[in-house]
């Protein structure tokens, strides 16, 4: 728990001097956010009962990370000619997935089906894998 606490810090304060301008702007500073809610989610798993505060920067990290990565063309837009084919949609589909398993963590069924549904519309192969509709247990199709 320690280990997860210490990248924790160490990725807010970085994401903190990157906003004062104290240091340079590196590629791939918006996926910050993600990393952050990584972590957070990965500390809540290793917790004994639900956290509201971690819940709530939780949401604030997937957010923000949905604002820069929720949509192919935003992933296209920020990574450019670095992508190969199809890493777009692979991305967008893990960010749609991973936002989905935190609403699901935190009981919060219907939203999560929202993130279901989207990434079902953007991965062709999540269709068969993720929760059915009314579902609230992950069920695998042949």
């Amino acid at each position: 728990m320690d280990y997860i606490i210490f990248a924790k810090i160490l990725l807010m304060r970085t994401k903190d001097l990157l906003l004062e301008g104290s240091i340079q702007s590196m590629d791939g500073v918006n996926s910050i956010s993600w990393w952050l809610a990584r972590i957070l989610l990965l500390q809540q798993r290793l917790l004994d009962e639900r956290s509201s505060s971690l819940f709530d920067l939780l949401q604030v990290f997937m957010n923000e990370t949905l604002g820069n990565f929720g949509s192919v063309e935003e992933v296209v837009g920020y990574w450019g000619s670095k992508l190969r084919e199809g890493e777009a949609r692979t991305i967008v589909s893990m960010l749609h997935l991973e936002v989905g398993i935190m609403e699901h963590i935190y009981g919060r069924t219907d939203s999560s089906r929202k993130y279901w549904d989207a990434l079902r519309g953007i991965d062709k192969m999540a269709r068969n894998s993720l929760p059915k509709a009314g579902g609230s247990e992950f069920e695998s199709s042949p």
